[in-house]
């Protein structure tokens, strides 16, 4: 049976890049239909420019391309002042820890903070996505709610882990584009 440990303590560093990922590429294609539409817009006007020899067109198409290519970014710098508001507001964060037991069936996960316990066994069927990235996992357990394990915090390393998230097929991504799969 398989049984591995893992130990998981929040930082806002860490909460800051699991939501750079989730919302550059988690989130996939919904995270760059403004900037297609800014884009196609600015192609809209770049092609009245040129046809009405207009120059305020083209100062649109150039702003329109400049926004299309910003929006990801901005939005992203939104989220991190949002990120830093909720850190103050919620001082505990940055002392909660996660502990976590891996077996074949699921995870029990086991939450601390400010002295205070709470315990959760989840299953892997519960799991909506788990994508690896070169030093870490993101457990998404809700359409936003992840939870971050990093390498060196699991016992035995991602190596570790990876067979049993890989039994969950397309639910496990690996960050390299390329999907792993378990021959069960």
């Amino acid at each position: 049976m398989i049984e591995i440990h893992a130990h998981h303590k929040n930082s806002a560093e860490d909460y800051k890049r699991m939501n750079a990922f989730h919302l550059l590429v988690a989130r996939g294609v919904r995270t760059y239909v403004s900037p297609i539409v800014f884009a196609a817009a600015a192609v809209a006007f770049l092609l009245i420019a040129l046809l009405v020899k207009n120059y305020t067109f083209l100062a649109g198409s150039i702003v329109l391309f400049l926004l299309a290519a910003a929006w990801p970014f901005l939005t992203l710098a939104l989220q991190n002042g949002k990120i830093a508001k909720r850190l103050r507001e919620n001082p505990n964060y940055e002392r909660s820890e996660q502990f976590y037991t891996f077996r074949e069936g699921g995870f029990h996960l086991r939450v601390r903070a400010n002295g205070r316990e709470e315990e959760y066994d989840l299953a892997y069927d519960d799991v909506l996505r788990i994508y690896e990235r070169p030093d870490r996992f993101y457990i998404y357990i809700g359409r936003a709610q992840a939870l971050i394990l990093k390498d060196a915090e699991i016992e035995g390393g991602k190596e570790a882990l990876r067979p049993v998230f890989a039994a969950l097929g397309m639910r496990f991504r690996s960050v390299g584009g390329k999907q792993v799969h378990s021959d069960r």
